[in-house]
């Protein structure tokens, strides 16, 4: 899978703990080890947050390419949902933290069949905080975020400026896998 965009992020992350999140080759290995055999037909874990929870590629075929959408599977088995459109889109909301990715996840899959206003409108109430207040108290939390935002800056990926709406349109562009996982995990 490894492309040369995804090999140079692995190069810069090496080593790093970046926002709680240690990055690695995809492997399925992992994602049978939390969800079982049947999650890894679909998913291809690339990272693993300090909780234990996992981000990988989610494709039909079970290919992992930067380009497939990106979903965060929780370690204690929710939520796992689809969270970004891609690899990219998940780098422009790495600098508000996994938290944050966590939280608006958990708002979905706690509001299924929900539509795009009442999801932004829950995840909101949850965070209480406007997105440059969130990246505000990320750069309390995360001492090398101004080297993950340089490196971002020099690779053209602009952080998000509104990561609740980003995280919900991906999930409504690529919901199959909640009842797929439920389908088929039970």
């Amino acid at each position: 899978m490894a492309t040369e965009f995804f090999d140079k992020w692995l190069s810069f992350s090496s080593g790093k703990s970046i926002a709680e999140i240690e990055f690695f080759n995809p492997e399925k290995e992992k994602v049978i080890d939390l969800l079982g055999d049947a999650a890894a037909k679909k998913l291809s874990a690339f990272a693993e947050h300090g909780s234990g929870s996992l981000f990988a590629f989610y494709s039909d075929d079970g290919i992992a390419s930067d380009e497939a959408p990106v979903a965060w599977l929780d370690s204690e088995g929710s939520p796992c949902i689809v969270v970004c459109h891609n690899f990219r889109q998940l780098l422009s909301l790495l600098p508000y933290g996994a938290g944050l990715i966590y939280t608006v996840a958990a708002v979905i899959e706690n509001n299924l069949g929900a539509d795009e206003q009442l999801f932004l409108q829950k995840a909101q109430n949850r965070l209480a905080k406007t997105s440059p207040e969130l990246l505000a108290d990320a750069r309390e939390r995360f001492p090398g975020l101004d080297e993950l935002l340089d490196w971002l800056k020099e690779n053209s990926i602009p952080v998000s400026t509104d990561p609740v709406k980003d995280i919900v349109s991906a999930h409504l562009a690529n919901d199959g896998l909640t009842p797929w996982l439920a389908e088929n995990l039970s």
